[in-house]
């Protein structure tokens, strides 16, 4: 099941835009565009399943609210990678499917850090 959301997330986007690779390197990309607005929402999507990939982790009872780390630190770090991503989307425009994709890659992987810690 979790490897069928990871990939809904991370192909949805490339499904949905049908990505056409410009020959013409001349041209100035925008920044943000439909595209680049696909990708955050899938990256809010990707905060979504690291938080719920991270809450399958083995969570002992004697961890009181130690076990809120578990909720917060997916959330709080899927943000990082969201400003980041839009930091980089506009100082990169022309490579956003590439900088889009490690976003998510990195918010899932954060989920699986968090699982398997």
């Amino acid at each position: 099941m979790i490897i069928t959301i990871l990939l809904v997330i991370i192909i949805a986007p490339l499904v949905i835009q049908k990505i056409k690779w410009k020959e013409d390197e001349e041209k100035i990309e925008e920044a943000y565009t439909e595209t680049s607005i696909k990708y955050i929402i899938s990256i809010f999507f990707s905060i979504v399943a690291s938080t719920v990939i991270a809450l399958k982790a083995n969570i002992p009872a004697s961890s009181g609210h130690g076990g809120f780390i578990y909720i917060i630190g997916p959330g709080f770090l899927g943000i990082l990678v969201l400003i980041a991503y839009l930091v980089c989307l506009s100082t990169f425009p022309e490579k956003k499917v590439i900088i889009g994709i490690t976003a998510i890659l990195i918010n899932l992987s954060i989920g699986i850090w968090f699982m398997f810690s």
